[in-house]
């Protein structure tokens, strides 16, 4: 194992994949070939992480610079030991110590004893486990101290250039979609999973039989830093079986989880249920617990490459799988075909089973609230609603103490009225998760037209030009105007920062990728597809110059002078239309004039066309062949 750092954007799981990591570490190795010593708030990593026998030094405030700086001085005079050879000899066994951090920028910028660690550790078994979702904080020189990265979806391109030379993590999906890279390597797309809390529930038991006395204590450690300094080679060869080390963690309550209809799994088809547990390395279904984040999808998933141990180090922390990841239409068709529920956002809002229609209704009546937080979740972004964004949109105004018990009670009310009308669906289904303070539906249960929508536009440009295509024509299918239409959701005309309003946004997004659709299919040889397209976004903004543009260069290639001529005319009357002054009704109508880079443009291709009709070329097709637009409200 090499130095290794997780990264992703809030909420699309960075601490479910830091924590199946440590699992799969701690599964494989007992205490006394391995320790660990971990900075992590409660959230960052499962809270049965600290609970682990491996181990050895806990800090659970990473805002006390105290107990941060002396955790870090005493791994680093553990390593000054072992440079120096820590006076043991050959037979002493001598632990790997990984140093798990759960937030990697919320250490101080200028840890000497970090870099050091960095630096030297792994020569000498001492090696680091990051976690982050704030790549934009962390120095160059810090990152470039983890060979090994495993990145998830980030929202910006910069960050993933940052971590991975190429803007491809901005790409990645919101549900397990991960990006490994080993030194300057090219990087693999790879799904990824999360460690169900009953798996390591059931670890920590097995490992208090196992290893009874050692270690830490069933529980969460509520103090900054606990225990003395890391085992040396001494300390360990002293250390006599059953004995414990100097530090144990205080035993905590189960904290109450929050409801939302979230990152639950489903058992895989096929499953056995009778057959014994897996082990917490195992890929396992996609479970949810309070401070443990968005679920890793593990029925479409590829587990995290093995590297080759450096220096003698742990043994990689999940196996490696050599097939072909699948792409990104099967994966949408594989969820959508798979899903339990399936939730159509464009034109008026629809929640089915199949053929069947689910209604916001259960044996006790009608309630309407419920159904708006599953509309709200299918209608945003995949990778979820932040809690307070959540709130002021359903309950403006409202205090956020009576907001949160306000969404706590609808969301076992939505999850109480799904399970009585979908046979199979259990209601544990709906979790909470407080890690990232996000609220999203599991893509494993729950189909969205949005999410889909939104998948296959932002992801198409990487596809290889026949499946771009059809990911085009799915997406497009998929918008059908108006967002919620007939709804009276009052969030869904609720502009943004940027003055957009939720379905605004989307409908921008359709022209942007209708327009690289057609830009597609003029470069593929097919204009007459592409004036198709152009004459859709047309129907209902015909000023949108930079599309009537795109339209003169197909009739360039068309050699079509009469539709050339006839939409050029249609431009002037659109912009007199829409700019017209109807208290001034005598202004010169030259006054209204498309933009210079429009009229130049058709200047040229005009003069073109003129002159293959004076040397007696064909016209591909004639003046007035119909093109029908696929016209979208």
């Amino acid at each position: 194992m090499k130095n290794t750092l997780v990264a992703g954007a809030p909420g699309v799981g960075t601490d479910a994949v830091l924590t199946s990591l440590v699992a799969s570490l701690v599964a494989r190795r007992p205490p006394r070939d391995l320790q660990l010593c971990t900075i992590a708030e409660r959230g960052n990593v499962a809270p049965q992480i600290l609970e682990l026998p491996h181990q050895h030094r806990v800090c659970t405030d990473s805002q006390d610079t105290d107990a941060v700086s002396s955790t870090l001085a005493e791994i680093r005079q553990e390593l000054e030991r072992r440079i120096a050879g820590g006076g043991a000899d050959q037979e002493t066994i001598v632990p790997d110590l990984v140093l798990v951090i759960g937030e990697l920028a919320d250490l101080p910028d200028d840890s000497a004893a970090l870099d050091v660690i960095l630096r030297d550790g792994p020569a000498y078994g001492i090696r680091v486990l990051a976690g982050t979702t704030r790549p934009e904080a962390l120095a160059h020189d810090l990152t470039a101290q983890f060979s090994m990265r495993l990145v998830l979806h980030l929202d910006d391109e910069e960050h993933s250039v940052q971590l991975l030379g190429r803007p491809d993590a901005a790409d990645l999906g919101a549900d397990g979609d991960v990006l490994f890279r080993v030194g300057g390597r090219s990087s693999a797309l790879l799904r990824g999973f999360r460690v169900a809390p009953e798996r390591l529930d059931q670890l920590i038991d097995l490992m208090a039989n196992e290893y009874a006395g050692i270690g830490s204590a069933r529980g969460e450690s509520d103090s900054s830093a606990s225990g003395g300094s890391p085992p040396s080679a001494a300390d360990t060869e002293a250390q006599a079986p059953g004995t414990s080390h100097e530090d144990t963690l205080p035993a905590t309550g189960e904290q109450a989880s929050s409801r939302a209809f979230l990152n639950e799994g489903r058992a895989n088809p096929g499953s056995n249920p009778g057959a014994a547990p897996k082990g917490p390395g195992d890929s396992t279904d996609v479970g949810d617990r309070e401070g443990s984040e968005q679920a890793l999808a593990p029925d479409e998933a590829a587990e995290v490459p093995a590297t080759a141990g450096d220096q003698g180090g742990p043994s990689p922390p999940v196996a490696a799988q050599t097939a072909e990841p699948p792409g990104l239409l099967a994966i949408l068709e594989q969820r959508r075909t798979q899903s339990v529920v399936q939730v159509r956002c464009f034109g008026g809002l629809q929640v089915t089973n199949g053929e069947r229609e689910l209604k916001p209704e259960s044996k006790d009546g009608p309630r309407y609230k419920p159904w708006e937080i599953l509309a709200c979740l299918a209608a945003h972004p995949a990778r979820g609603v932040p809690k307070e964004k959540l709130l002021n949109a359903l309950w403006p105004g409202v205090g956020p103490e009576r907001a949160t018990s306000r969404l706590y009670s609808n969301l076992n009310f939505l999850r109480t009225v799904l399970a009585e009308q979908v046979p199979g669906l259990s209601a544990d289904a709906a979790r909470g998760d407080k890690s990232e303070g996000m609220y999203r539906l599991d893509s494993n249960l729950v189909w969205s037209d949005v999410h889909e929508f939104l998948a296959l536009s932002d992801g198409a440009r990487k596809l290889p030009p026949p499946e771009r295509k059809l990911a085009y024509e799915r997406a497009r299918a998929l918008y059908l105007g108006n967002l919620l239409r007939d709804t009276p959701y009052k969030w869904v005309n609720a502009e943004d920062e940027h003055g957009y309003t939720l379905w605004e946004s989307y409908r921008e997004k359709y022209r942007q990728m209708t327009c690289q659709f057609g830009q597609l299919c003029s470069a593929e040889g097919e204009p007459e597809r592409a004036v198709v397209l152009y004459r859709d976004l047309l129907q209902d903004e015909p000023t949108l110059e930079d599309v009537v543009r795109q339209l003169f260069r197909c009739y360039q290639q068309l050699g079509d002078r009469g539709s050339l001529i006839r939409d050029e005319r249609l431009l002037r009357e659109a912009i007199r239309q829409r700019y017209a002054d109807p208290d001034d009704p005598d202004r010169d109508p030259s006054f209204y004039q498309p933009e210079p880079e429009t009229s130049r443009l058709f200047q040229e291709v005009l003069v073109g066309l003129d002159a293959g009709v004076a040397s007696g070329v064909e016209s591909p097709r004639s003046r007035d062949a119909p093109l029908t637009p696929d016209r979208r409200s």
